[in-house]
């Protein structure tokens, strides 16, 4: 019985120890293929602000907002 412990701890040990090497590799390879893009593809320019509400246009927005809301 303490032989199989032993085995089933010992395998335990090295799984989790495993799993903790893969993501850790997996977080540098991440890393390093993010820096790698972003010096071929940059980000893109902001895109423009939107136009402010017209005056005119308040009354309409209201009626059509009422509208909607039956």
């Amino acid at each position: 019985m303490e032989n199989l412990m032993s085995e089933g701890i010992n395998l335990m040990v090295f799984g989790m120890g495993f799993v903790f090497v893969f993501l850790t590799l997996l977080v540098f390879a991440t890393n390093g293929m993010s820096a790698v893009l972003s010096k071929i593809a940059p980000d893109p320019e902001p895109k423009a602000k939107r136009k402010p509400l017209q005056p005119h246009l308040l009354p309409l927005l209201i009626i059509t907002m009422s509208w909607l809301q039956l």
